[in-house]
């Protein structure tokens, strides 16, 4: 597995904080929305990774946000107050997957990248931070996981299909993936390509591992760089993530359960 090397030390301080709280959301959407397959599961082995999937996402967001040094409050507030406009998930992560193998596919490719932005992030600390090394850790088991689900349902000539259309939709969503990371600006001056060339190699290597031509045509993912993040709006599928996730904040505010603590 090829992740990013360690780049220049001394990056901006701000810009690795804005980074981690961007990644923190990404991380926290997609947490949720794998809770859904808790119950709605292919069977129940599936069920139980799938939670403990979901309770890592949401462990290594908070993790994240404490790392950029938000507050229990200050997380407390952005989960269940925040504006939603506040929060501009990556495209990849912003649409739930309503069927299994787009599921499949979401969860291989952001996994995938999860490995690639922890090592990058705790790269850029002079000393070693335990936070990224666990995460790197488990987000590689993640990406097993899918994999075998990825050539299992290749494997099939019923599910085959619909898999390779939703990886060529996802990877076609990933325009804005490590914008906040590296934005385009530092690319386009030649500084910390290393992320970015990560993220390339890693699909490569999983695409000619998996031996699928078709996956393959699809072409190397977009820059991941150059797309704009879009906030969330009221009639996306992400909206009705959150009116599920605050409902319980807005019919008892006085309930305060510190679960992002």
């Amino acid at each position: 597995m090829t992740h990013a090397k360690t780049p220049a030390k001394g990056a901006d301080v701000n810009a690795t904080k804005l980074a981690a709280t961007a990644w923190a959301d990404d991380l926290f959407v997609f947490g949720h929305s794998l809770s859904s397959w808790i119950t709605d599961y292919v069977d129940m082995e599936e069920s139980l990774a799938v939670g403990s999937m979901s309770q890592e996402c949401l462990a290594h967001a908070v993790a994240l946000w404490k790392r950029a040094g938000m507050s229990a409050e200050e997380r407390d507030r952005h989960v269940f107050t925040d504006p939603l406009s506040d929060w501009h998930p990556a495209a990849l992560v912003a649409e739930p997957a309503t069927i299994w193998p787009d599921l499949v596919a979401q969860g291989w490719l952001f996994s995938q990248a999860c490995c690639c932005v922890a090592e990058y992030l705790g790269s850029q600390n002079d000393q070693t931070d335990s936070v990224f090394d666990v995460m790197v850790a488990e987000q590689t088991l993640h990406v097993r996981h899918w994999q075998r689900w990825v050539e299992m349902l290749l494997g099939d000539q019923r599910t085959r299909p619909e898999l390779v259309e939703s990886l060529t939709n996802r990877l076609a969503s990933t325009s804005d993936l490590l914008q906040p990371v590296l934005p385009a600006e530092s690319v386009r001056q030649g500084a910390d390509e290393n992320l970015l060339n990560s993220w390339s190699a890693h699909l490569r290597e999983a695409q000619m591992r998996i031996g699928d031509a078709a996956v393959a045509r699809s072409g190397a993912p977009a820059a991941a760089v150059d797309g704009a993040r879009r906030p969330i709006s009221d009639g996306d599928a992400l909206a009705r993530l959150f009116g599920r996730i605050r409902e319980v904040r807005s019919k008892h505010p006085e309930w305060r359960y510190e679960i992002y603590d």
